[in-house]
């Protein structure tokens, strides 16, 4: 196996926000389907207690209209779809509230989870999935492995919460008997809201750890290898080669326009071989000289080379050729503690260039 090939390095490191990213991009999200399915169970039951009496008042008027044996109904072809209309249109202050929270719940709950988030090619086929080997592998994989005990488990605990709340109120369930119709519903529409609480608060109990574990899941999944961050560095980075041969080519270009300047200087002060600089004075546009140019070594000699080409005064001063080039960058102007120094020097290039009758300085 390729030394560069992920699938034979070990993934322990945590994944980066560009890979979490890309993931949630391509539609993958750390969520758990316990999370909704509670919340809208927990608002319907909320909405169902505060409006129990209008519920059960409702529910009451529409069964007393179809369950009379004072009268036979006739439940013809012809007319039956009359009567289904008439229960529908009876139960919709009912029913709307209720399908209008529940979709509101279960959206939050997902925005909670996901927030909003623009999905690439959501319709793009999954080739992968018709993979037989895949889909054994997802069959057998932790999550589904996990759904099995954790179905059992829940079932066994709300069957034990129902078996206790039942036991609980068998007293009063044994008199419905002796209550009439309206006593009767409303025992049990009390008992069974009751148990429909306790039984959401243990799903509460369970989406929390869902919601945990498919947290666990899916970050361990989009964990890293070493060589994946090293990738990842690149991309965003850039090339190490790359980047060095373009910083050379930047240098190279900058110097060359840097020499291109040192002809047009009024004087070169160099430290005779380590140290240069080109300065340039133009009275109308600066208060200050500025320097055009400046290097060491190598790059010193070029510019003492190219400045004695272009009949550019050289002046050796080694201090002042030092405190110019740690002081100064291309392109700014002398600072005023230099500034006695260099004009005394422009000074005298510019009687020797007059009693010569050369023009040396103040090139345009």
């Amino acid at each position: 196996m390729p030394p560069g090939d992920d699938t034979s390095q070990e993934k322990s490191l945590e994944p980066t926000p560009k890979k979490i990213s890309e993931a949630k991009e391509k539609g993958q999200f750390a969520r758990s389907q316990e999370v909704s399915t509670v919340a809208t169970l927990l608002v319907m039951l909320v909405l169902l207690w505060l409006g129990r009496d209008f519920v059960l008042n409702r529910l009451l008027h529409v069964s007393g209209f179809y369950f009379r044996f004072d009268r036979l109904m006739d439940l013809s072809a012809r007319n039956l779809g009359g009567f289904l209309w008439r229960a529908v249109v009876q139960l919709l202050p009912v029913i709307m509230p209720m399908f209008g929270l529940v979709f509101v719940a279960g959206l939050t709950s997902e925005l909670a989870q996901i927030g909003i988030r623009v999905v690439k090619d959501p319709f793009e086929p999954k080739w992968d999935k018709l993979n037989p080997v895949a889909g054994v592998k997802r069959m057998l994989s932790l999550r589904q492995l996990m759904e099995a005990p954790k179905s059992l488990i829940k079932l066994g605990i709300v069957g034990g919460m129902a078996y206790v709340t039942l036991r609980r109120d068998l007293p009063v369930i044994s008199l419905l008997p002796t209550n009439t119709p309206g006593q009767g519903v409303l025992v049990l529409a009390h008992i069974t809201l009751k148990l429909a609480f306790r039984i959401c608060l243990i799903m509460m109990v369970f989406a929390a750890a869902d919601y945990w574990f498919q947290r666990w899941q899916y970050f361990s999944k989009l964990r890293m290898s070493h060589e994946e961050m090293k990738q990842e560095v690149k991309e965003q980075e850039g090339d190490p080669v790359l980047k060095a041969r373009m910083r050379s080519i930047q240098m190279d270009i900058a110097r060359k326009r840097m020499m291109a300047a040192v002809p047009d200087s009024d004087v070169v002060i160099v430290n005779p071989t380590h140290y240069a600089v080109a300065l340039r004075y133009d009275p109308e546009k600066s208060q200050a000289p500025i320097m055009v140019a400046k290097g060491q070594n190598f790059i010193a000699q070029r510019i003492r080379e190219v400045a004695l080409d272009g009949q550019v005064p050289v002046v050796e001063n080694p201090p002042l050729a030092r405190a110019i080039y740690k002081q100064v960058q291309i392109g700014q102007g002398i600072p005023g503690a230099l500034f006695k120094a260099v004009a005394t020097i422009l000074a005298s290039i510019w009687k020797i260039s007059k009693r010569r009758g050369r023009v040396w300085a103040r090139r345009n």
